[in-house]
């Protein structure tokens, strides 16, 4: 069995990394740059659901006070003709509702009068708008399948991972590249669960970037994942802000990184009893 390689191949992302147009590009500006997904063994993949939030659920109400919950609703024509399909429906209110010369409906006529009779049909707050499918949001995924685009407001951009590691080393610009938290903490948690004990492998740990997102994730969700990252001593430019403050390789970057970001997260977690309590109920 081979691993990795083409035939392992998952898909690849697009991550929109920065939200600034560059007037000083030739032709076009540069914002996004590709995530290559490829899988141990492709056969034995897992990808993870992304949690649903409030942009997912909004457009779930309940205005008839339905017992199944929060629904949405969809059009229940197609745009093709079938003939089993095709027949009068009579609102509540009495209009009548026949699809449109090359068109029908989505179910047969015994399978919408079943659904009209068990309350899956609305027409309407007054009864004789056209005929919608109900969907129950308790019906849906409790989870959202990750898209291969990724924007700068959901996992962030370069700016921002550059503000936040210069005020974890006081203000001082350590490292000219580093990626954003929130962008790693959205491959762990498509890729891992916080009931495993995986170990996250980073090769070329830069800022060490990996290590803090995986320590944010299971300060989130109490999870137990680990990470082991490699970093050669490569020398830092005796002219960078981080060679005059005494780290003279990329390495020594990494790991002051890891030491502060521990601090960091461990003031965080001593500071909101909550979340301290959950994650030792969730790691007895």
């Amino acid at each position: 069995m081979k691993f990795f390689g083409e035939e392992n191949f998952i898909t690849e992302i697009v991550w929109q990394r920065t939200f600034a147009t560059k007037n000083d590009s030739k032709y076009f500006s540069t914002e996004h740059e590709y995530i290559l997904l490829y899988a141990k063994s492709i056969s034995g993949l897992t990808i993870n659901l992304l949690e649903r939030g409030e942009k997912q659920n909004i457009r779930y109400q309940n205005p008839d006070n339905d017992e199944r919950g929060p629904w949405t609703s969809t059009d229940l024509l197609r745009m093709e003709h079938r003939d089993n399909s095709v027949y009068t429906i009579v609102s509540p209110n009495g209009k009548e509702w026949t699809p449109q010369s090359g068109t029908s409906w989505r179910h047969p006529e015994k399978e919408m009068l079943e659904l009209i009779a068990n309350n899956e049909v609305t027409f309407g707050s007054d009864g004789n708008a056209k005929p919608r499918r109900k969907r129950f949001l308790s019906e849906v995924k409790q989870g959202i399948i990750p898209q291969t685009i990724w924007k700068h407001d959901e996992v962030s951009h370069t700016q921002e991972a550059k503000q936040s590691l210069n005020k974890l080393f006081d203000g001082v610009p350590v490292f000219s590249t580093p990626k954003p938290i929130k962008l790693i903490k959205k491959m762990l948690q498509i890729s891992t669960a916080k009931e495993s004990n995986d170990f996250i492998v980073d090769f070329f740990a830069g800022s060490a970037a990996t290590a803090e997102a995986v320590m944010e994730q299971n300060k989130e969700d109490g999870g137990n994942r680990k990470y082991i990252l490699v970093q050669l001593p490569e020398l830092c430019d005796p002219e960078s802000e981080a060679f005059k403050v005494d780290y003279k390789t990329i390495a020594d970057i990494s790991k002051e990184r890891i030491v502060r970001a521990i601090k960091k997260i461990e003031k965080e977690i001593k500071g909101n009893k909550n979340l301290l309590n959950e994650n030792e109920n969730k790691n007895p």
